[in-house]
């Protein structure tokens, strides 16, 4: 499914495409400098391209002696240059020798001048590109990881992936050989089209008239590409998505037989996306021949009146062969233009999408005067709490102390509410009615780094990175004392499985730490929980998956971590709530009971009614001498 869209409107697509694409050359401000040089160098490029439109002049008007009776004299570069040399057009006997020599040589000097202008102009626009593109990926990284969990139950992993690799990627050519391309071109048309102006403005002016009838359906064809596009970078971000459960949850689809189903569900994401992909591909290729036939038929009308003009002795030969070359060097740039912005169209719809997530407002921030939160030392308190989520009631009326020191868990059936409560407290959400104190100050009023820093937490889900087992357990924490990384791994019950790996705490853990046992991965996570040494701990009960030996280790560590820890305990089975200091019982979103296990027993509530349905589930041992 689709996530919601964000922020612009369909009806304010042009208004939009524009305001991203000054937004995207925005990221090349801060390298104006560069950009300049790039510039003159394309600009000396154009200039180089005018002066070879020009040389057919010297050349019909000099070496073949073409020249027309009545038709104007016009300047070309030879004679520029030979003006600035101060050298004669041809030599004292009229002889048109040097001219030959001078074409050749002059034709071999333009090319390396315009090849080192054209090195430079690519490679500063190049490597322009692909800091603006970093810097466009860093920023989509940075706006990511500041949202808040509602915002990645929102966007789907593999939404997220797609746009920061394959949306940027399209930027990525856009703004390194595209944009240099678009500027050389355009610095060339600069040159070329006043020369030709210059050299006939009637034939030019007769160019003139078929220009509209090429730009309106280059202009066209951008807008449709730009809607198809925007179609089928959505059915990818659909494609990753499906890649990603799939791989992920590769071992529940396998358990499940769901192969066949998966790799059709994946065809039909195909298909969709290759619909839009055959759309696009129809637009592209319909535009190079109708610009081919609009420029036929300009080229027709022009041959002819020139044809005319050069038979009345109007028109010098040469001036019109170099006005012929300057007009198809004008069009041929304008159909380069035109597939760079038919492509542009594409990429603005992946720069649309990558913007509405760089702008996508975060769901929790932090206040502007925000402090830092003194060392925990008495109590937390929940204060009338209440928490929606999509308009509908997760918590409600949450009125709960935690003293400094007790181990309170919180039990209820699924759905209760209690995941919820304790991520309110280091605000991967935030409350939508009372407050969260600890020792009497607002959470809201303090920053995440100092909130966060005086909470750790051991979850159900262990998250390992692929990085080496030191690397970790001293995840977040510059600069660790080898020796205290190594406490906290023995009193996690970790560091003699660590020494009998083939590189010990340097060995490498692999993908979601798939190289270590589920135990041992909890225990890793209880050591990285350890060495933070946080004062306020939140247990996500993580034993229920293990084996019995395993499950004894982990409890073990756990125990370690817990002393001298406030701690909350996510208790899924009761059986690890009867040690609590007090048990808080919820139901629908409400707090019904609070007591200790025996009071709570007693009582004959819920958690009484709970506690019996539990130990009816557990299996009771086999009688001796029976079979199984």
């Amino acid at each position: 499914m689709r996530p919601p869209s964000v922020f612009r409107s369909p009806s304010g697509a042009g208004f939009s495409a524009v305001s991203d694409t000054r937004r995207l050359l925005g990221y090349l401000r801060p390298y104006l400098g560069r950009f300049l040089v790039a510039l003159l160098c394309a600009a000396v490029v154009g200039l180089c391209v005018a002066s070879l439109v020009s040389l057919p002049i010297p050349i019909f008007g000099e070496v073949f002696g073409a020249a027309a009776g009545h038709a104007p004299a016009k300047l070309d570069a030879l004679r520029v240059l030979r003006g600035l040399l101060g050298r004669e057009s041809v030599g004292d006997d009229g002889s048109p020798l040097p001219t030959l020599l001078q074409v050749p040589l002059f034709l071999v000097g333009l090319y390396l001048v315009k090849g080192v202008a054209m090195f430079f102009s690519s490679y500063l626009l190049l490597s322009l590109g692909q800091t603006a593109v970093r810097d466009l990926r860093r920023d989509l990284y940075a706006s990511i990881q500041r949202q808040s969990l509602g915002f990645f139950s929102r966007h789907p992993t593999g939404l997220l992936m797609s746009r920061v690799t394959h949306d940027v990627d399209r930027l990525k050519v856009t703004l390194t050989r595209q944009m240099g391309d678009t500027f050389r071109l355009l610095a060339t048309l600069a040159v070329v089209i006043p020369y030709v102006f210059y050299l006939h403005w009637e034939l030019a002016l007769m160019c003139l008239v078929v220009f509209p009838a090429v730009v309106y359906p280059v202009l066209n064809f951008g807008r449709r590409l730009r809607k198809t596009s925007q179609r089928s970078q959505e059915r990818m971000a659909d494609l990753s998505n499906i890649l990603h459960e799939t791989i992920t949850g590769t071992r529940i689809v396998k358990s499940f037989g769901m192969e066949e189903f998966e790799k059709r569900r994946f065809g039909h994401a195909l298909a969709r996306m290759l619909r839009f992909d055959l759309k696009a591909a129809r637009l592209l290729s319909l535009a190079p021949p109708v610009l081919e036939v609009l420029g036929a038929v300009a080229g027709a009308l022009l041959i002819a009146h020139a044809g005319r003009q050069i038979a009345a002795g109007r028109l010098d030969p040469g001036v019109f062969v170099a006005f012929l070359i300057g007009s198809a060097m004008i069009y041929a740039i304008l159909k380069k233009l035109s597939k760079i912005y038919n492509d542009l169209s594409q990429a603005m719809a992946a720069a649309q999408r990558v913007f509405q997530i760089i702008d996508a407002p975060a769901d929790v921030m932090e206040a502007p005067d925000a402090r830092g939160l003194p060392v925990f030392a008495n109590e937390i308190r929940f204060e009338g709490v209440e928490f929606a989520y999509d308009g509908g009631a997760v918590l409600e009326h949450i009125d709960l102390e935690v003293r400094a020191g007790e181990v309170v868990a919180l039990v209820g059936p699924s759905g209760a509410g209690k995941t919820t409560l304790v991520n309110l407290l280091p605000r991967f959400y935030d409350v939508t009615r009372g407050r969260i104190t600890i020792d009497g100050v607002d959470i809201r009023e303090v920053t995440f780094a100092s909130l966060r820093a005086q909470i750790g937490m051991v979850t159900q889900e262990i998250i390992l990175f692929n990085d080496t087992v030191a690397s970790n357990i001293a995840y977040g924490l510059p600069d660790v004392d080898p020796g205290a990384l190594r406490a906290a791994a023995e009193a996690a019950c970790c560091d003699a499985f660590i020494r009998e790996l083939p590189q010990g705490y340097d060995t490498l853990v692999g993908e979601s730490g798939h190289r270590l046992s589920a135990g041992q991965r909890q225990r890793i996570s209880v050591a990285r929980a350890l060495l933070k040494n946080a004062p306020i701990l939140i247990l996500d009960e993580a034993t229920s998956a293990l084996d019995s030996t395993s499950e004894a280790l982990v409890q073990q560590a756990i125990g370690n971590l817990m002393r001298h820890r406030t701690t909350l305990i996510i208790a899924h089975r009761l059986v690890t709530a009867r040690a609590a200091d007090r048990i808080v019982v919820l139901d629908r979103g409400r707090i019904v009971e609070v007591g200790t296990h025996s009071g709570l027993l007693a009582r004959d509530g819920l958690y009484a009614s709970l506690y019996r349905q539990e130990m009816r589930d557990v299996p009771a041992p086999h009688a001796e001498g029976h079979g199984s």
